[in-house]
């Protein structure tokens, strides 16, 4: 499976937009994660594909559920997703 992550902004932040979106990411099969933000970015979604077309297909699905309130939509490749962790806070005081 490919990885990418889309980036999305919308020109209003109204709840209507936030629940129709949930609704849409639960229902995708592609969408593995969503989180929103604050800055930038309104929402990052994960995504998981096969090959470039399906990536086309999601993001033309995405544009036509969505486009009268999109106001952009970046794609990013994810070629390796690490983790870390701050905590515990102490390790870090000395």
């Amino acid at each position: 499976m490919n990885v990418f992550r889309l980036q999305l902004t919308f020109s209003t932040f109204a709840r209507e937009i936030h629940a129709d979106l949930l609704a849409w990411c639960r229902q995708h099969p592609s969408i593995v994660s969503m989180m929103r933000l604050l800055g930038a970015w309104d929402y990052t979604l994960r995504c998981e594909v096969k090959n470039s077309e399906e990536l086309a297909d999601l993001t033309e699905q995405l544009h036509d559920r969505f486009g009268h309130a999109l106001q952009e939509c970046s794609v990013v490749s994810v070629i390796k997703e690490l983790t870390f962790s701050y905590y515990p806070l102490e390790k870090f005081a000395e």
